[in-house]
């Protein structure tokens, strides 16, 4: 058993919010290009990081209603044990 690992949180809740943190990581990488890098006189790189970076923030949102949700069944299941 790994000790940096509490054996109260539920799997489920583990696995969403490990991926959010890699999406949400992957995506502070894309927008500072697209913020910091790529320019106007770039129009294909530009359309491209902005792209991806709308897409990518609309995968947060979406991991973090499934985390919501997934919390509101968890505390379901509880309240009917």
């Amino acid at each position: 058993n790994d000790p940096r690992v509490s054996s109260d949180v539920p799997l489920s809740r583990r696995r969403i919010r490990n991926a959010s943190g890699a999406v949400a990581l992957i995506t502070i990488m894309v927008l500072a290009y697209a913020f910091g890098v790529v320019t106007l006189s770039e129009p294909r790189a530009f359309a491209m990081a902005w792209s991806a970076s709308m897409g990518l923030l609309g995968l947060v949102v979406m991991l973090a209603c499934c985390d919501a949700l997934n919390s509101v069944r968890l505390h379901r299941r509880e309240l009917r044990r």
